[in-house]
Order: structure tokens, then sequence, then C-alpha cells
């Protein structure tokens, strides 16, 4: 068993789904392109270098997500492991109002949650994912040359195994025992817009023997919201809170 510090801090504004990459700008602005955790960017990277090798390969240790809070999406930001330390970069701005495209939002904190969770395998735990990017190019090539459908739920189980694994390597866990999933229902699948780039998405309900937190993302763009991981029976998850505003 591992256990992670996490930090989830929502904010009293309403935002569109598609603004999440316009919050996630703003907030960099705010705390200052010196903090790679926030960007997930090498600072010190060769300027003479390829864009792609100034990109920090880490797992992101600060996402950014959109949480429902009744009928409207709230900004908030999950913070993990040394991620939650990087909190103060923005509290200790004397002015908390961002710029999101055409307007100014003050950031009002709505819930500031901070969690120790217990990591740990065995038995298995439902989910939802949500938005999963589970293919680059080349997988998405062969995923379209795979002949029946459960050949295609076998490809996506590796996949998400994969990035189940990519996830403990980041926040320091291994694993006592493999991983495994099992997809239950394809809910969606739909291509959406992600850099300028059209790709394929995928809305999942699976079970997998590990105790994950909820809204880690995983697979591509997990700092952009995809990815994101709901759990099923909350009553499986409890984290040890040990401060919790609202």
């Amino acid at each position: 068993m591992c256990q992670i510090r996490m930090l989830q801090i929502s904010f009293k504004t309403s935002i569109r789904s598609f603004e999440l990459p316009f919050f996630r700008g703003a907030i960099i602005d705010k705390v200052g392109l010196e903090h790679e955790l926030f960007h997930n960017h090498k600072n010190n990277a060769d300027a003479a270098a390829p864009k792609n090798k100034s990109f920090r390969y880490d797992y992101p240790l600060i996402q950014y997500k959109v949480k429902p809070n009744g009928t409207r999406l709230e900004p908030m930001l999950l913070l993990l492991g040394d991620g939650v330390d990087e909190a103060i970069k923005l509290f200790e701005k004397s002015d908390l109002n961002i710029r999101l495209r055409e307007r100014t939002i003050p950031l009002k904190v709505s819930t500031f949650d901070v969690n120790l969770f217990d990591l740990q395998t065995g038995e298995f735990f439902p989910y939802n994912i949500f938005k999963w990017q589970a293919l680059n190019s080349e997988k998405y090539a062969l995923y379209n040359t795979l002949d029946s459908l459960a050949e295609q739920i076998r490809f996506l189980e590796e996949q998400l195994v994969k990035n189940i694994m990519a996830f403990a390597i980041g926040i320091g866990w291994k694993p006592d025992k493999r991983i495994e999933v099992k997809i239950l229902n394809i809910m969606q699948q739909k291509m959406v817009q992600y850099k300028n780039v059209r790709v394929l998405c995928f809305d999942l309900s699976l079970k997998a023997n590990v105790r994950l937190p909820e809204f880690i993302g995983l697979g591509k763009g997990v700092t952009r919201g995809f990815g994101v991981l709901r759990q099923g029976n909350k009553a499986k998850f409890q984290g040890r809170k040990f401060m919790h505003f609202s």
C-alpha cells in the first residue's frame, strides 16, 4: 500500500467545458512560468531544441478539471504529491482575479479538500472514465485494423493498464500485484478537438483491481481535463480527510 497526498480546489464560478484550456492558461499566467508543475514543461530546456524536448514526460502532478456542482460546472485544480505544496504559489498572490477569455473572474474558493489517499491492489473497484484519449496516431491505425469488438476491447484494456502504470510510476508507487482492467461498457466514443487535431475519445465504465483516487487523469491530455476517472461505489473510496472547507 502507498499513500499519496491530494488537494482538490474548486472555485465559485461557472465555466463551460471548452473553456478549461483558457482557465489553465490563466492560472499559469497568474502563478508564473517559472513554476514548472503548473504547465508541465521544462524551464531550463535549450531554446534551440525541438518543442517536444521541453515537455516534462513525468506524470502531471497539477491537473485542471471541471467539477459538477448542481447545475453548473466549476473549474477545479487537482494537485498530487509534490504538487500539493505548489498551491501556495497561487494563493500568495495579492490579486486573485484571472482573465478568462473576455471576462475577469475572481478566484473564490468553493471547496478546498486535502486527503491522504491509500493506493492499493487487490479487489476490483468500479470506475467510469470520460474523454479518455487512449490512442496516438499509430495505435489508432492499429485499432482500426482489429476485426471484432472483443479484440478492440482487449486492446483498450491493455492501454488502460499502461495508463494506470504511468500514473503509478509518476507518483513513485510500485504496485505489489499485476494490474488488471475489465471494460464493462463503452458508453460513448467520439472525435473531439485537442490541440487543433481531431482525436478519438472514449467514455467507459470499467473495473480494475486497484484503488485509485477520483478525478485523476489517465491517458493523453490529462492536464486539460481529458481521461477523468470517476468512482463507481463511493463507499469504497473514502480517503482520510484532514482538511475540508466549503
